[in-house]
């Protein structure tokens, strides 16, 4: 026998006989072998459901935003007295049309409410596409709180109104008598 096969023959006795040694190489093949495993077989499996729960949150996002509409659609059709109403308020808002009698009527009433004297009121209607404007000068004359009253009312109309300017001087001598003159818009909306 030569040299090289002998040396082998007695150190693979010798490692065969070791037990502590068989447990060492069967303990580092194992260990191997689960590396191995873990690499190629489960490394993509937790991708995967690494995945699935960032898909899962973002479907539950979307199922709670699904939710809340369903919640508001469902508000909106078992209530239609309530969308009408709205439409209503809506209308009256921002009627279809200039409707300057409607708008007399209100600042009439604001007026004899606050005892307020009207001198004149001129309008002036100008259209754009869909939205127009009726353009109001006003002139009122009475006590300076009851002009202050007056114009606070005046902002509440239900009807969409912008006032630009505001000009108060007193009228006479005794300060009693303030004149007012109120420039603004009042809009409306027509629908096709």
């Amino acid at each position: 026998m030569n040299i090289v096969s002998r040396f082998t023959i007695e150190k693979s006795s010798k490692y065969q006989n070791d037990m502590e040694f068989r447990r060492s190489i069967n303990f580092v093949l194992t260990f191997l072998s689960v590396i191995i495993f873990g690499v190629f077989a489960i490394r993509p499996s937790i991708t995967t459901i690494t995945g699935l729960i960032k898909d899962l949150d973002e479907y539950r996002k979307i199922n709670g935003i699904l939710i809340e509409k369903i919640a508001i659609l469902n508000d909106v059709s078992a209530s239609p007295e309530r969308l009408e109403k709205e439409g209503e308020l809506i209308s009256r808002a921002l009627p279809e049309s200039p409707d300057e009698g409607s708008y007399i009527r209100n600042v009439n009433f604001i007026a004899s409410k606050n005892k307020v004297q009207i001198l004149s009121m001129v309008f002036t209607v100008t259209e754009e596409e869909g939205l127009g404007s009726l353009g109001f000068n006003l002139s009122i004359q009475g006590p300076y709180q009851q002009i202050i009253e007056f114009i606070a009312d005046f902002n509440k109309l239900l009807r969409v109104t912008n006032i630009e300017t505001v000009d108060i001087s007193p009228e006479g001598e005794n300060l009693v008598s303030i004149k007012a003159s109120i420039i603004g818009k009042a809009y409306f909306l027509e629908r096709k």
